[in-house]
C-alpha cells in the first residue's frame, strides 16, 4: 500500500460511493436571507380626512369613511391628568440632591395672582429672564389645584403659535389618540373646558393672544412673558403683574440659602456688589451660591492637613526648610470694597523731575529723558 495514497478501506469506506457528510447546525443565521420586516401601519383622522402612514407601500390621504370617524372625545379624569403631567416632567438629573430654595420676597405677588385667578381673570406675569418668573408660576399652579373642574394645565409657549397651543390644550384635557380635530370641532370642544391654564415663555401678544383667550371663555390664563414680548391689546381684560428684582437683604439671604452657610465679611461685601450689578435678579444669586458651595472657606484644621499632605509629597531632605527660611507668611490684606476701583494717586511733580531714578534709567535705555507728558503718573 502506497503510504502517500491511502485506500478507501483506511478511511472507513468500502470502496463504493462515499456517503455524504451530515450538515452542521449553523451557529449564526445566514446573512443572505433576511426575514421580511413588519411594517407598522398607522391611521390618523384629521378633520374629514383619513391619513394612512405606511413606510413600505407609501402613505395616502383619502376622505374618511363614516365608519372610521372617531367618537366624541371624552375628558380625562383627575388621576389620568396627574399621570400625564407626571410623564411630561423632565427626568431628575444625576448627581447630588438639589437644594430646594423656595420663594423669597414674592408673597405679595403670589397672593395677588391666586386671588385674580380665583375670580376667573386672566393675568400676564412680566419679568426679565432670571427674575424667578417660572418658579413663581410653579408655586401659583400648586395653589390653584382645586379652583377649576378640569384642574391646572401647564403649557409651554416656546416657539409655539396660538393654534399650536389650542391643540395642546385640547390633548391635555381630552382623550383623543390618533385624532386631530378641525378648526370648528376644536373650538366647540374648547368652549367646554374649564381649567386654570399656566402658560410660560409665550412669544406673542396682541391679536394672537386675544384669539387664544376668546377660544377658551371658561379658562383662566396665567401667562408668563419677558418685557420684549408684545403686550396684550387694549381691549383685552388681562391684568398685568410685573416682577422686579430683590432687595439687597433678600439677595444676601438667598445667597446664604444657596451656599448652605453664613457668608463671611468679604463675601457679604461681594454680595452687595453682585446685587448692584445684577439689579437684584434671583438667578444671579443662585448661581453665585453654587460657586460658594463648591469653594468653601478652609478652616485652620483643613489648612494644616493640606500642609501635611504637601510635605509628605516632598523628598525627605526637603521636608524641613532651614531656620532662616522658616518665616510666617501673612495673608495679604483684602482691600475694602470700592478701594480697588479708586484711581491711583498721582506722584507730586517734584518727584518726577529729570533726577528721578526711574527717569534716569529710562534715559539710559532710550538715550533721552522723557518730557513731562510722557512721565509716569501724569
Amino acid at each position: 500500500m502506497d503510504p502517500n495514497n491511502r485506500g478507501p478501506e483506511e478511511h472507513g469506506h468500502d470502496g463504493d460511493t462515499p456517503r455524504p457528510r451530515p450538515p452542521r447546525d449553523p451557529l449564526t443565521t445566514d446573512f443572505g436571507q433576511h426575514a421580511p420586516a413588519l411594517a407598522r401601519t398607522v391611521q390618523l383622522v384629521s378633520g374629514d380626512l383619513l391619513l394612512t402612514v405606511n413606510p413600505v407601500d407609501g402613505s395616502e390621504i383619502e376622505l374618511c369613511p363614516p365608519a372610521e370617524r372617531p367618537a366624541r372625545p371624552e375628558k380625562l379624569t383627575a388621576a389620568e391628568r396627574a399621570e400625564v403631567s407626571r410623564a411630561a416632567r423632565p427626568p431628575v438629573p444625576p448627581g447630588p440632591t438639589r437644594t430646594v430654595l423656595g420663594l423669597l420676597a414674592r408673597d405679595d405677588e403670589r397672593e395677588r395672582l391666586v386671588r385674580l385667578l380665583a375670580r376667573g381673570r386672566s393675568v400676564r406675569l412680566t419679568g426679565p429672564a432670571g427674575s424667578g418668573r417660572s418658579s413663581l408660576l410653579d408655586v401659583v399652579a400648586e395653589d390653584c389645584a382645586g379652583l377649576a373642574p378640569d384642574g391646572v394645565v401647564r403649557l409651554n409657549g416656546f416657539h409655539r403659535t396660538a393654534d399650536d397651543l389650542l391643540h395642546d390644550l385640547f390633548y391635555a384635557v381630552h382623550r383623543a389618540p390618533l385624532h386631530r380635530p378641525d378648526r370648528t370641532e376644536l373650538l366647540d370642544r374648547l368652549r367646554e373646558v374649564g381649567a386654570v391654564v399656566v402658560l410660560d415663555d409665550v412669544e406673542f401678544g396682541g391679536g394672537a393672544l386675544d384669539e387664544l383667550l376668546d377660544a377658551t371663555p371658561e379658562c383662566a390664563w396665567l401667562i408668563g412673558a419677558t418685557p420684549d414680548v408684545p403686550a396684550p391689546s387694549a381691549d383685552s381684560a388681562v391684568e398685568e403683574v410685573f416682577l422686579t428684582g430683590l432687595d439687597r437683604s433678600d439677595g444676601v439671604e438667598l445667597l446664604e440659602r444657596a451656599a448652605g452657610r453664613t457668608l463671611t465679611e468679604d463675601e457679604a461685601n461681594w454680595a452687595g456688589d453682585l446685587w448692584f450689578e445684577s439689579e437684584g435678579l434671583p438667578l444671579r444669586f443662585v448661581q453665585a451660591g453654587a460657586l460658594l458651595r463648591q469653594a468653601r472657606p478652609a478652616t485652620g484644621r483643613c489648612r494644616r492637613r493640606r500642609r501635611v499632605r504637601r510635605l509628605r509629597r516632598r523628598p525627605p531632605h526637603r521636608r524641613h526648610p532651614p531656620r532662616h527660611r522658616r518665616r510666617r507668611r501673612r495673608a495679604p490684606a483684602v482691600p475694602r470694597r470700592g478701594r480697588g476701583a479708586r484711581p491711583a494717586a498721582r506722584l507730586p511733580p517734584h518727584r518726577l523731575g529729570p533726577r528721578h531714578p526711574g527717569v534716569r534709567r529710562r534715559a539710559r535705555r532710550r538715550g533721552a529723558a522723557p518730557g513731562a507728558p510722557a512721565r509716569p503718573g501724569r
